[in-house]
């Protein structure tokens, strides 16, 4: 019988982090955030109006400089082809 009580003890000593998890608080003390203060997936996320990036000149001068880029990309991968044996 003593035996089993002290198996029992051990045991229920192993249920917790440690050895002695049973002393010990079962959660952590942490401080309770003020509502509204972090997003969690509750609630939706609030719409930010937010101006484009390029004004409709920096959008053209964006697609001018991009097809210029894949031109020259192109022409360097024919280059490249014609040279390959």
């Amino acid at each position: 019988m003593p035996t089993l009580v002290v198996a029992l003890a051990l045991l229920t000593g192993c249920a917790g982090e440690g050895v002695f998890g049973m002393f010990g608080p079962k959660e952590p003390d942490v401080p309770q955030a003020p509502a509204g203060q972090f997003p969690n997936l509750a609630t939706a996320a609030p719409d930010i109006p937010r101006p484009p990036v390029l004004d409709a000149k920096g959008q053209a001068q964006m697609e001018s400089d991009l097809e210029a880029l894949a031109k020259q990309t192109q022409a360097r991968g024919e280059a490249a082809a014609r040279e390959a044996p």
